[in-house]
């Protein structure tokens, strides 16, 4: 099974910038040549940092190039899911992949079952924030007419700054709330993923932060794997459970679509590595270059005299 999560760069080189302005080289009193030694392999560091900030562009572009194929595709997958014909033969579409993932079986309740097989379809979207310089990353998640939620829609946004790297910097979350039309048993629930996990302070303690990151590695793990390989799951519960394709054709159109789906994906990845080993390429180089910068800087420095 292709892994999307593979379509985002592998690279992986510390970002931190590190200036070595002359003021604070000379108030450590560093001999000149070391400094202007160190002052290099900061801007040697620099560039390997702005390569990676310079990738995050073309990737985002053919993401971009994807969502727009996709879209037809998921719309086919969505058409099919909803067909009346489907719902009175086979099993509810997103509720069944969802249990059939080894993950997200686990999040749900049973007070969650009777609003999941409304779930006609989700969706993600990536765009640029301008504001912030930063991705907006959206899941929609659709429901049709229920008895459990007001909500048409529930959406849910993370702010990230690297698509390698959601937790790169402290992620914003903004969601819908969710208005029940009857009141929850259930303490636990796959909907409190909907919750916002920011605390109402600037300071976010060690709690917060785990939840936070458990939130935005579950955020990736829904839009790089989940919605896009959902029919595999969903075959694949079918499977374990051994429940029979009532309705051979529509189930055939599903996995026709789903190969459908999935060459898109890997076009794209093969794009993506290529826009990987270019920028791989260019930070070995410039990684060698900082290797040399740094064995001559420890040749250079002066060793401290030892008592006698």
């Amino acid at each position: 099974m292709l892994d999307p999560s593979q379509l985002f760069p592998k690279v992986k080189v510390s970002t931190q910038k590190n200036k070595y302005d002359q003021n604070s080289l000379n108030a450590l009193h560093i001999p000149a040549n070391l400094s202007k030694r160190l002052k290099k392999t900061s801007e040697v560091e620099d560039k390997a940092s702005s390569i990676l900030d310079h990738t995050q562009g073309p990737i985002y572009e053919i993401i971009q190039d994807m969502e727009q194929k996709l879209e037809s595709l998921l719309k086919v997958r969505e058409e099919i899911i909803t067909n009346s014909e489907f719902q009175s033969s086979l099993p509810p579409f997103w509720l069944t992949s969802m249990k059939g993932n080894e993950i997200l079986k686990y999040l749900i309740s049973e007070s969650d079952n009777e609003p999941l097989k409304y779930l006609k379809n989700i969706k993600s979207k990536i765009t640029t924030n301008d504001d912030t310089d930063c991705y907006d990353v959206s899941l929609r998640f659709n429901f049709s007419d229920n008895e459990c939620l007001k909500n048409q829609s529930i959406v849910k946004k993370i702010q990230i700054e690297n698509f390698d790297n959601w937790m790169k910097s402290l992620p914003l979350f903004v969601q819908t709330s969710i208005d029940w039309k009857q009141k929850r048993k259930s303490k636990v629930s796959f909907f409190d993923f909907f919750n916002n996990p920011q605390p109402d302070t600037d300071f976010v303690d060690s709690e917060s932060f785990i939840i936070i990151q458990s939130q935005t590695m579950l955020m990736k793990f829904l839009v790089e794997i989940f919605v896009p390989n959902a029919f595999l799951f969903y075959k694949e519960y079918l499977n374990e459970n051994k429940i029979e394709y009532n309705n051979i054709k529509l189930f055939a159109e599903l996995e026709q679509n789903h190969r459908k789906i999935l060459e898109v994906f890997r076009k794209s990845k093969k794009a993506i590595y290529q826009k990987e080993i270019e920028a791989q390429k260019k930070i070995n180089d410039i990684l060698s270059q900082r290797r040399k910068l740094v064995s001559e800087n420890e040749t250079t420095t002066p060793k401290s005299k030892s008592k006698s």
